[in-house]
């Protein structure tokens, strides 16, 4: 199917993923499609099964993984191929843990701090960021009460957005560099890789609506205010507004440029009033970032909380978690096609005693990462990994 965007516009082919997420995947589709694979994984012990895991990620080497846990944990780096802890970093001061990105080059690594949904309403959220040095092993700066944080592809900067002001700071040795305002500024930033152009999620005014066709009556444009947020690009230099995409979207908590592509993911969540359902269900979009075109299609979600997208170290593969008939599962497709390849279903039976006796907890929040083999993904989900050997298994 050729991408297209929303009607009267036009739209250029451009990359082989653009024809991967072209569809929608709707939920009920998916499970059909997709065989759920339990048959060839293993358990890990990496750390004591006192910690319930938040976050994991790992470096762009594939040498290092790093590991978040609840209650003021400080942060694990291990090395992938001893499976030996090489390093702790103090960071980390939420109770709930923290989610874990590293930087473009694996010099930085940024802790969101974990909350079970981050953006309930149309108003910015107010959360903690941390910044810290991987080589170093030190926490070097606290963002708090922020809507986002991104560091550069270059890593010569690292973004703040702070109700309306979007921060620039020098690195490494955190200068401040400039900033500028960006009106009505919602919960999400995306630095292009170029680092030229920021992407930033804004809400709607009532009285931008105003003169529209659809929105004569005043109760919708004042339900697009309240449910809806749009997505603005500006340059980065002068701060000057270069373009909006041409669609209105639900809450956005996230924004991803994707790698030497002309797309970005946007991860969009209905406000909890305009839901239709009763299980909150997750949709990520994408946008054409040359021409600003919000691309028909997408894929969802159904995972508590907010979902993770992973891709493969050699892009072939992606992953995504969401919620099945009954368990939460991973959902691994193909890149190229955007075909549903298997569900890995995190059943009770993961969460019975182990051998040696260790008790173990479920969470209804898994975090994960593609292993360098590329053969596998690493799960962490309360106090245990899993280790999904999905090409094993056919």
């Amino acid at each position: 199917m050729k991408p297209t965007t929303k009607q009267h516009y036009s739209f250029t082919l451009i990359t082989p993923l653009a024809l991967t997420l072209c569809f929608f995947v709707v939920l009920g589709v998916e499970m059909a499609q997709g065989q759920t694979q339990n048959v060839d994984y293993n358990r890990l012990k990496l750390l004591s099964p006192n910690n319930m895991y938040s976050g994991i990620a790992i470096s762009p080497d594939g040498k290092t993984l790093a590991v978040a846990a609840r209650k003021k944990q400080p942060v694990r780096l291990i090395d992938v191929n001893t499976w030996e802890i090489v390093g702790e970093i103090d960071a980390g001061s939420g109770n709930q843990g923290a989610k874990l990105n590293f930087s473009s080059k694996g010099n930085y690594l940024i802790l969101q701090e974990q909350r079970w949904n981050d953006v309930p309403e149309n108003k910015p959220r107010k959360i903690d960021f941390e910044l810290v040095d991987v080589v170093g092993k030190l926490l070097i700066k606290r963002f708090d009460l922020v809507q986002d944080v991104v560091v550069s592809e270059d890593e010569s900067l690292v973004v703040s957005l702070a109700g309306d002001e979007v921060t620039f700071w020098h690195l490494p040795d955190l200068r401040r560099v400039k900033s500028f305002i960006v009106p009505n500024a919602a919960s999400a930033i995306a630095l292009s890789p170029d680092g030229k152009t920021l992407a930033v999620a804004q809400r709607i005014s009532p009285d931008e609506l105003k003169g529209q066709p659809n929105f004569k009556k005043k109760k919708a444009r004042k339900f697009v205010a309240q449910s809806k947020q749009k997505l603005s690009f500006f340059d980065v230099e002068s701060g000057k507004r270069l373009k909006t995409v041409n669609n209105f979207y639900d809450l956005i908590y996230r924004l991803r440029y994707l790698d030497d592509e002309n797309l970005m993911f946007v991860f969009q969540q209905p406000y909890f009033k305009a839901q239709t359902s009763l299980q909150l269900i997750v949709y990520i979009n994408m946008v054409n970032t040359e021409n600003g075109e919000a691309l028909r299609g997408g894929f969802t979600s159904q995972a508590y909380g907010l979902p993770e997208v992973r891709m493969s170290p050699d892009k072939a593969y992606f992953a995504i978690n969401s919620k099945g008939n009954r368990f939460q599962e991973i959902h691994l497709y193909d890149y190229q096609s955007g075909r549903l390849l298997k569900r890995f279903e995190l059943a009770k039976r993961f969460f019975e005693k182990s051998q040696d006796g260790t008790k173990l907890f479920d969470d209804a929040r898994p975090s994960f990462v593609f292993m360098p083999d590329n053969s596998s993904i690493l799960i962490a989900m309360g106090n245990q990994f899993i280790l999904w050997n999905f090409l094993e298994d056919e």
